[in-house]
């Protein structure tokens, strides 16, 4: 690989790490308010599995995109399983 190459790709990614610092930091603030819904949840006796909501979070994950959408997809499922987790 030439000295050229190489440049582009520390730039790129130094661009993706500052982007995963942003993914992180989201998150972050999102298992933050998962974690409120499920208190309030609890307090009012209201089930964790939202089947209808998560449906409505996938569909927008195929809609964002069609090249990408089977990976967000598989990501935002381990998301809502992971919010479930904290919920419960």
């Amino acid at each position: 690989m030439n000295k050229s190459s190489i440049n582009c790709l520390l730039k790129l990614r130094k661009k993706i790490d500052s982007i995963d610092n942003k993914i992180i930091n989201l998150l972050l603030k999102r298992f933050n308010n998962v974690k409120k819904i499920g208190e309030i949840k609890k307090r009012n006796s209201i089930p964790i599995r939202d089947i209808t909501r998560e449906k409505e979070i996938l569909q927008k994950c195929e809609k964002i995109s069609e090249e990408y959408k089977k990976y967000l997809k598989k990501i935002y499922l381990e998301i809502i399983n992971s919010s479930i987790k904290i919920q419960e």
